[in-house]
């Protein structure tokens, strides 16, 4: 309980501290906020980033049921509560923003995974057969400025995560995750646009303990190294288990913004993600290294009467992992027999992942005295390959990816309403698959995957958020309801929001 308060005290104080107001302030619909989002999230951008309140403290339940259609590893059910504020003070030269965020969740029914992040740490995955209840924390602080001194904007942005997963029945896997981040840039007006790059840092570290505490029990724990594989030499029998992950990341982005509210937008930005694993006898058996670049870009016209956007966006990723081979050789001896330590015998790259996707999306917004009214349509696709070589097994997918959502908001002196909903359509276009059918590692850790990965799911979503303005509060609550699916196989989740706004 006490760290719940601290976490309550927390979101208010940063909410506190931005109270001084936002010169800049324009009133945005909700669909352009997240249309060149990606674009606008560079520190440098916060100046002009279209933002409809100047301070947010909200608080959100989430309950999602998925029994029959979802991921092992992610499990069939689960729930969430999440507190969060975070607020922007700017004026015309000078802007200082600040967020933070406290979320409990609990994810039922995981299978083959004792830890977290999967895609940062790829298919090297520590594992035990049992599986279970899910309950974690995880917990959000960032900050940054952004300053212009003559003709250029310069900007500086820090952060922190931290997170907690365990279980309670045994085995008894505990996760604890540790990330700060630090993001630096700059921007420049060049004709009718601005121009900006930020540079960002990164480091990740991931400690998985596991403990038992029924008597005499022992488990296997697997160190898996994807398709049902694993590395015999680093998994482990008994009562206890550890494992470590530590890694980096670095990139560059550059972005560019229109000086008026129309023009071009676009972004561009490379990451890179590397990830080593720290075992038993201090070897580190393997190294899991993603490099990927992000796009974004598109123009955007607005007027009095509404705005127009078009975007093309986009990913392209290419995970790689390195494994290496130990051999457990003699050293010296003394009275208590010989010694030994573990020397590399080799090391090979035999796993690669690949994802790839594209999207062109369309915005139009009509602007009227009591009411605004949006419409916005995207298609494109996205292709996910993945391979072991030797032995060689791969499994490849390309899905067309089509989305839709209208909207309206009825605006009074006092409150608003939105209503939104949201269409999705991802059928498959192509898959092609090479894995060992009857290897029974393999069918009860990733087979059931394959059913949901290669299916072509329908989506929904509605969406209704009523705000209310009294004392120079806006008082607002909002209830999301989404199904996604197959068939008779799909999912349901509903979300509701209560919060104030400054």
């Amino acid at each position: 309980m006490n760290r719940r308060v601290y976490c309550i005290y927390l979101l208010l104080l940063s909410a506190l501290s931005v109270q001084a107001g936002d010169s800049t302030h324009v009133r945005y619909t909700l669909p352009y906020i997240g249309f060149f989002e990606t674009t606008y999230s560079h520190p440098s951008a916060a100046l002009w980033r279209p933002v409809r309140d100047r301070v947010t403290v909200e608080a959100a339940w989430q309950q999602h049921n998925a029994p029959n259609y979802h991921l092992i590893r992610e499990g069939r059910s689960g729930n969430s509560f999440k507190l969060s504020a975070e607020g922007i003070q700017r004026d015309v030269r000078s802007a200082f923003w600040g967020s933070a965020s406290y979320r409990n969740h609990t994810r039922n029914g995981t299978k083959w995974t004792n830890v977290t992040d999967l895609h940062r740490i790829g298919p090297y995955q520590v594992t035990d057969s049992i599986g279970g209840n899910v309950l974690g924390e995880e917990y959000l602080l960032s900050g940054g400025f952004s300053l212009t001194a003559g003709k250029y904007t310069w900007s500086a942005e820090a952060g922190y995560r931290a997170g907690n997963d365990y279980r309670k029945r045994d085995p008894r896997p505990q996760t604890t995750i540790s990330a700060p981040y630090l993001r630096i840039g700059a921007a420049m007006p060049t004709g009718d646009y601005r121009l900006g790059a930020t540079l960002s840092a990164g480091l990740y570290q991931q400690r998985l303990s596991v403990t038992t505490v029924e008597s005499h029990r022992s488990d296997t724990y697997f160190a898996m190294k994807g398709f049902g594989m694993y590395d015999r030499q680093q998994s482990d029998y008994g009562s206890t288990f550890s494992w470590l992950y530590e890694g980096n990341n670095y990139g560059l982005s550059l972005f560019m913004l229109p000086k008026t509210g129309s023009g071009w937008l676009g972004s561009v930005a490379w990451l890179s993600e590397n990830t080593e694993s720290y075992s038993k006898a201090n070897m580190y058996p393997f190294l899991f290294r993603i490099n990927s670049v992000n796009f974004q870009a598109g123009p955007s016209q607005k007027s009095r009467y509404g705005t127009r956007a078009i975007k093309i966006e986009g990913y392209l990723q290419q995970g790689k992992g390195k494994e290496r081979i130990y051999e457990n050789v003699p050293i010296e001896g003394n009275s208590d027999g010989i010694l030994y330590e573990y020397r590399l015998l080799s090391e090979s790259g035999r796993y690669v992942r690949d994802k790839v996707s594209t999207k062109a999306s369309f915005l139009q917004e009509w602007y009227r005295t009591k009411n605004d009214l949006w419409v916005e349509a995207g298609t494109g696709f996205i292709s996910y390959a993945e391979r072991y070589i030797s032995p060689d097994y791969q499994i490849t997918h390309i899905h067309l990816d089509i989305s839709a959502r209208t909207g309206i908001e009825f605006i009074s002196d006092k409150s608003s309403l939105i209503t939104e909903l949201k269409v999705g359509y991802r059928p498959l276009l192509n898959s092609q698959k090479n894995v060992s059918d009857n290897d029974d590692l393999f069918n009860a850790s990733m087979a059931p995957d394959l059913e949901v990965m290669l299916s072509s799911p329908l989506s929904a979503e509605c969406m209704v958020r009523y705000e209310y303005l009294k004392d120079k509060v806006k008082w607002f609550v909002s209830g999301n309801l989404s199904f996604w699916g197959i068939k008779d196989r799909n999912a349901i989740a509903v979300q509701l929001t209560a919060g104030i706004k400054l």
